[in-house]
């Protein structure tokens, strides 16, 4: 008597009706639509506030969020205040510039008023010394200095008279000479002087010598004293002009404080060092200027008033990337650096912007969430120097706006390690990777899918081809109910199909065009797939599609290689003889299983205990492994094929080998949903197929997973020809019922199963082993808990009720 029963009719493919769709929607640059109510509120919540909140977005790398967010920042921050941040020379300390902190657009704006007005002044007082003013000061002075000189210079000649000598100036010095009968001695005259005429020069030479020396200092001292008038006459001259352009400019930034704050300390300085403005080699130039950077501003973010503050997404950043450095040059051994060699790193360019990190990279590098905690708790950057450089920028004041890219899990390690990141981050955003499938959500995602088809250069996409891409979505999601937000891998098809399109000079993709492309896509990346098929054709694994066997039964698992997940048949077996140790689970013997896998068999012993370990111990030992299976094995969603496999060696009964399973067991016999269910399904039917389809052939499935099933079209055409079937069950019940052809068997008001049921064969051959067991060991407890009086009949009445 077969318990076959037929394949129930529902969809196990998904077509979207094309017509639908409108014809041509309107691009969305974003996801934003698509996202839950509560996600999308949060997201609104935390990048619309008037003061920076941090956020932390909740995402798997795979959906690429990261795009999504640049196009909502540039709306959402269009009208934010930005900031300009310029660096400049600190002449009280040159170690530690100053930094200016300006609305966005006035830091442009004074650097190149600033420039504009130095070069000016530059120019001015190159020709200041050309001024009428300065040259009639100039004549004034030559004028006063030459008559005081010649009065001095008189006065001494007249004196040197009266001693006999004359005075004259050679190259600026006085010089004094004997004088006889009123003609100047040369020396060779004076040599044939007598002795004491020339002793009574000599004398009178001496005496004129003090006066030589006085006039001399005096001369001096009217020479100092000019040029002194001089530089006061040029320094008014020059403070004249630094005033005039000083009060331009401030008048220009008579509303920015911090402007005017900035033009006072400059304008004491270039009161001090206006000469520096000139060009070496000018005479008013000083040899000995410090430097040429004494002045000027150096701009580390420059916004514009009318765009958006700065929003960056820096990827694996460096120290250098997101705080910035200094670019010190070696001069003669040593570094040396000045304000200009500040370079802002991201924190400083998004300083009233947004900068978009991903927390793993901070999860990888302790010292980078060192520093920027500190940045987010003080609100200032720190620019670390290089070792032995003379510079020590002050802390930079920045108040970025951060977001952290990264999973569920990053944020509970990184919580835990850091108590102070909850109330940085106090926002959390979850992106769910999918959502429910309504006509909203579909439209929103075609709509972003014609905002990436224009992005990435797509061919045009009909409404066949959209209603195309929006089932893979589905399929992505591995539910009916819903479509996935992790859109690569239709990018990838979108790609290779416009690519395929374009060489056959075809102008629009089709629904055609797009499964082409997603089939090549997948044969491309099918090698191990492919490869663990041909073992199995070529017998090299030993899997049977056709026949029945005692102990075996076909089970599921799912490969995963770097870009391809793929289902494949696993030959489960159990043998069955006397033992207590109960269930063995070879692959956790070996080290091979799971945790969750280990859970899995746990949970089938309780089942077995449940429906015959009621009233007697169970003693048995029953074996179980995946043959020819070499990795670690793992999951849950095998445990329905081991329990079937152990029923079928205890029961005697052969099971259909034509036939895979799929599906986590419960304690109490349920059969429940699993993933991966498209996958294990397609792989089992591969199989088949490549032997040929006997029409018998099918998989049974948890009956909660007929919402997931989106097959590929091959063999939904397969199943509604009746060469393939989909066998959805709850219970275990209705899987040993098509598997082994008969009933599994319900206990009946004495507590016994029936006899020709699965379950009833079962339960003698448990009473079997146990008479076995005990036989072997006549010293032993009485392992099935009968009546010793009974005798061996083996038929203890059972009191078990339900399954």
């Amino acid at each position: 008597m077969s318990h076959r029963v037929s394949t129930p009719r529902f969809p196990v493919a998904l077509h979207l009706d094309p017509g639908l769709l409108p014809e041509t929607p309107e691009p969305v640059e974003h996801r934003l639509a698509l996202l839950p109510e509560r996600s999308r509120r949060a997201l609104l919540a935390g990048l619309a506030a008037s003061a920076p909140v941090h956020l932390y977005v909740a995402v798997e790398p795979e959906l690429a969020f990261e795009r999504d967010l640049e196009a909502l920042l540039d709306t959402l921050l269009a009208h934010s205040p930005g900031v300009d941040l310029l660096a400049a020379p600190s002449h009280a300390d040159p170690s530690e510039p100053l930094i200016l902190e300006l609305p966005a657009g006035k830091g442009a704006a004074l650097r190149e008023a600033l420039d504009a007005s130095l070069r000016a002044l530059s120019r001015r007082l190159s020709r200041l010394t050309q001024s009428e003013g300065l040259r009639a000061i100039e004549r004034s002075l030559n004028l006063s200095l030459d008559t005081r000189s010649r009065e001095a210079i008189s006065s001494l000649e007249a004196q040197a008279r009266d001693l006999g000598f004359g005075v004259r100036t050679i190259n600026g010095v006085l010089r004094t000479f004997p004088i006889l009968h009123g003609k100047p001695l040369s020396a060779e005259q004076l040599s044939a002087l007598d002795e004491a005429t020339r002793k009574e020069l000599n004398q009178a030479e001496e005496r004129l010598s003090e006066a030589v020396d006085a006039v001399a200092a005096q001369l001096n001292t009217l020479a100092d004293e000019t040029n002194r008038a001089r530089d006061e006459a040029i320094q008014k001259a020059a403070e004249a002009l630094l005033q005039e352009e000083l009060t331009l400019l401030r008048n220009t930034f008579a509303e920015t404080p911090a402007a005017l704050e900035f033009l006072d300390v400059l304008g004491e300085e270039l009161r001090s060092g206006w000469r520096d403005l000139l060009d070496p080699g000018h005479p008013l130039y000083l040899q000995d200027a410090p430097t040429r950077h004494r002045f000027g501003l150096h701009p580390l973010l420059l916004t514009s008033p009318d765009a958006p503050p700065p929003t960056e997404l820096l990827l694996a950043p460096t120290p250098r990337e997101l705080f910035g450095y200094i670019a010190a040059r070696s001069v003669r051994g040593t570094l040396q650096a000045d304000f200009t060699s500040i370079r802002p790193g991201a924190l400083i360019r998004c300083a009233r912007g947004v900068l978009v990190l991903r927390a793993l990279d901070l999860l990888r590098q302790p010292e980078l969430w060192t520093r920027l905690r500190r940045v987010l708790l003080t609100g200032k950057v720190e620019i670390e120097p290089p070792e032995g450089c003379n510079l020590q920028p002050r802390p930079i004041p920045v108040a970025p706006r951060i977001i952290l890219l990264g999973t569920e899990e990053i944020h509970a390690e990184m919580s835990h390690g850091d108590p102070d990141f909850v109330a940085l981050f106090p926002i959390k955003v979850e992106i769910e990777p999918i959502v429910d499938r309504s006509e909203a959500s579909l439209h929103a995602l075609d709509a972003y899918l014609t905002h990436l088809a224009r992005r990435q250069g797509w061919l045009p996409l009909d409404r066949t081809a959209r209603a195309r891409l929006l089932d893979l979505s589905t399929r992505l999601a591995e539910d009916r109910q819903k479509i996935s937000l992790a859109l690569l891998p239709l990018e990838e098809t979108a790609n290779l199909a416009s690519d395929a399109a374009r060489r056959a000079e075809r102008p629009l993709l089709s629904a055609a065009d797009i499964d082409e492309a997603w089939n090549g896509r997948r044969q491309q990346r099918a090698g191990a797939a492919l490869r663990a098929l041909r073992q199995v054709t070529e017998g090299l694994v030993l899997i049977e599609t056709h026949g029945r066997r005692v102990g075996v039964v076909n089970g599921l698992a799912v490969f995963s290689s770097a870009d391809l997940s793929f289902g494949h048949p696993m030959r489960i077996t159990a043998v069955v003889s006397p033992g207590t140790e109960g269930v063995v689970d070879v692959e956790r013997e070996s080290h091979l299983g799971g945790d969750i896998h280990t859970k899995g068999v746990a949970i089938l012993r309780g089942l077995l205990s449940l429906l015959f370990g009621q009233e007697r111990p169970l003693s048995l030992r029953a074996q179980i492994t995946f043959e020819q299976s070499y990795g670690e094995i793992d999951g849950d969603s095998a445990s329905s094929a081991e329990f079937f496999a152990i029923l079928s060696a205890l029961a005697d009964v052969p099971f259909d080998q034509g036939l895979a399973v799929t599906g986590a067991i419960s304690q109490l016999g349920e059969v429940q949903a699993i993933g991966g269910v498209c996958e294990k399904i397609e792989g089992f039917f591969d199989l088949c197929a490549a032997r040929g389809l006997s029409g018998e052939q099918g998989v049974l499935i948890p009956a909660a997973n007929l919402r997931h099933l989106v097959l590929r079209d091959d063999i939904a055409r397969a199943i509604d020809e009746g060469k393939f079937h989909i066998y959805p069950i709850s219970n275990v019940r209705e899987g040993i019922e098509i598997l082994s052809g008969i009933p599994a068997g319900e206990r009946d008001a004495g507590g016994k199963f029936p006899a020709f049921s699965v379950f009833g064969r079962v339960e003698r051959r448990l009473i079997e082993l146990a008479e076995r067991l005990r036989s072997s060991d006549p010293h032993s407890h009485n392992p099935l808990g009968a009546d010793p009086d009974a005798g061996d009949s083996g038929e203890a009445p059972l009191r078990i009720r339900g399954m």
